[in-house]
């Protein structure tokens, strides 16, 4: 599962002020999911508040054993800087297989 990403970036062109929530109310919320997810074996969270942030802020970005240099992230969003595109989609396909070869599964 991904923590939740701050779309602020989206605000004004697919999202409104209010669908937004705090700061302040967005780390709190990102702290009970991390918790949440400690106490489940079987459990990751994918790091979207960081990809979203570097993307729609056009700056390096690390997916995996791949680095993406500033200046060429932006690429991985659609124009409401919130939905990816078809190259952001891949890019969180890897961030996912990379961060599942570090999980092992028990039956």
């Amino acid at each position: 599962m991904g923590d939740l990403p701050n779309a602020k970036a989206a605000v004004g062109r697919i999202l409104s002020r209010a669908q937004m929530p705090t700061d302040g109310e967005l780390k709190q919320a990102n702290q009970r999911l991390r918790e949440w997810a400690q106490e489940k074996s079987q459990v990751k969270v994918l790091p979207l508040n960081y990809f979203l942030a570097q993307a729609s802020g056009d700056q390096e970005l690390k997916v995996g054993q791949v680095v993406m240099e500033a200046g060429s992230t932006r690429a991985l969003l659609q124009g409401d800087l919130l939905h990816p595109t078809q190259a952001g989609v891949s890019a969180l396909a890897r961030a996912a297989i990379a961060s599942l070869e570090k999980f092992e599964v028990s039956e």
